[in-house]
């Protein structure tokens, strides 16, 4: 059974992790992340697999929203096992939709994301006018 207050811990670090991506605050990615963190998925057909930092100065080459500008964005699932979670996170950011999953580890009465893989919804055919 999911204690509420690992809920709201494991919530409030995806609160950060969407924030810092979304908004391009490296801040809040580095708070969210275990510093041995990893980062893996597919984009564009390449696959990339990357320590955090470098996760995190990749992404803050993108085009990033003003702070405050409001994003899609669900929080699907929490699996916990003792201190280990999934979550499942659904957003849509700079027009692609994706889902992630973040495997966070509770360390020192923190929890942290210490593995992030994504998937890229690819984007439906368009239909002529």
């Amino acid at each position: 059974m999911l204690a509420g207050n690992d809920f709201d811990n494991i919530r409030a670090v995806v609160v950060l992790y969407l924030e810092g991506m979304i908004w391009g605050q490296p801040d809040k990615l580095v708070r969210a992340f275990h510093p041995k963190a990893t980062a893996a998925g597919h984009d564009f057909g390449a696959f990339f697999n990357s320590p955090r930092d470098e996760f995190i100065a990749d992404w803050m080459k993108l085009a990033i929203l003003p702070a405050g500008t409001p994003y899609a964005a669900a929080l699907v699932s929490i699996d916990i096992t003792g201190d280990i979670a999934v979550v499942k996170v659904t957003n849509t950011c700079f027009g692609d939709d994706y889902t992630d999953y973040l495997t966070l580890i509770k360390t020192a009465g923190r929890w942290q994301i210490t593995h992030k893989a994504w998937f890229t919804h690819p984007k439906p055919p368009e239909t002529p006018v």
